[in-house]
């Protein structure tokens, strides 16, 4: 994987769908992977878009989408949580706690 690119990955586990990494850190500039590990389309809400220009973003069973991190630096880290909902658990993706991006300077 390259330097610049990070990768999330969501998986089935005991009829959940989980996200792995639950926190990412991540720069302005960097390239973030979502990785469709299930059987089910997924779709990621941002609450914000200015993190990846985007607010709602799917992705197909067994693949993955690649966003450019577009929010400008930061003077200090900023947290942006996200929500996943997956259509066939009928609910959103856990992590360690609610999915969140970290954007450091």
């Amino acid at each position: 994987m390259a330097e610049n690119q990070k990768r999330v990955e969501f998986v089935s586990c005991r009829k959940l769908c989980a996200v792995d990494p639950g926190t990412l850190e991540v720069r302005s500039g960097e390239t973030v992977e979502f990785a469709n590990a299930t059987s089910a389309e997924l779709r990621i809400f941002f609450a914000r878009k200015d993190l990846f220009d985007v607010e709602l973003v799917a992705v197909e069973r067994g693949s993955s989408r690649k966003l450019l991190v577009t929010a400008k630096p930061p003077a200090g880290p900023v947290v942006y949580h996200y929500s996943v909902f997956c259509d066939e658990t009928d609910s959103f993706a856990v992590g360690g706690s609610n999915p969140r991006i970290i954007l450091n300077r």
